[in-house]
């Protein structure tokens, strides 16, 4: 069906990006900007389109971290002492269980385990993010540079089937922003070599 053809899809875009992204290392500290005179950068908080709440101050904030730390391009908190304004969207955020991973999962001790004793749950999941990112020179707002970033991780499930009641959420929460921290990262790095790379 249409659901699965997607969740194909991704799984085919993510494992795509994690082929082509291997042994990428960014050797140059540079700005390829500089005669254009960009040099600081204002951060516009995300926008999110996804059904994650929350997601634009995760991805928001590792952009902020990553410029801070560049030697290339700079960020400034203060939109008037910027040379330029670096905005985007989170396109999506889309959990996917994994099918090849999938046992029974009930807790032995539970009294109602005979009721669970058929069920498959899936115990791991990826979760991937698509975020499409703008750079827009501030004086007259023509776009400099523009590209779209997904990535994709890997996390466990929980792995415990309670009584009706008590049962654990099927998709583990933490384990989930976790991985989402760490696309967040990823991204925010992608985001900026891209950017000096002038892609």
């Amino acid at each position: 069906d249409e659901s699965t053809m997607r969740a194909l899809n991704i799984i085919f875009v993510f494992i795509v990006l994690s082929i082509s992204g291997c042994g990428y290392v960014w050797q140059g500290s540079g700005n390829p900007w500089k005669k254009d005179k960009i040099e600081n950068v204002y951060i516009k908080i995300l926008k999110n389109n996804s059904l994650r709440p929350g997601a634009e101050v995760v991805f928001t904030s590792a952009l902020l971290k990553e410029f801070s730390r560049g030697t290339g391009l700079k960020n400034t908190p203060y939109p008037e002492h910027a040379d330029a304004l670096l905005e985007g969207e989170i396109s999506s955020i889309v959990t996917i269980n994994n099918p090849s991973a999938t046992v029974p999962q009930v807790s032995p001790e539970d009294p109602l385990a005979k009721d669970f004793s058929d069920v498959l749950i899936a115990t791991e999941y990826t979760v991937v993010a698509t975020v499409s990112i703008r750079l827009l020179r501030k004086k007259d707002k023509a776009v400099l540079w523009t590209q779209e970033f997904s990535q994709g991780k890997l996390y466990p499930g929980n792995n415990r089937f309670g009584a009706v009641g008590n049962t654990s959420m099927l998709i583990n929460q933490s384990q989930q922003q976790l991985a989402l921290n760490e696309i967040a990262r990823n991204l925010a790095n992608d985001i900026y070599e891209g950017i000096l790379e002038a892609f």
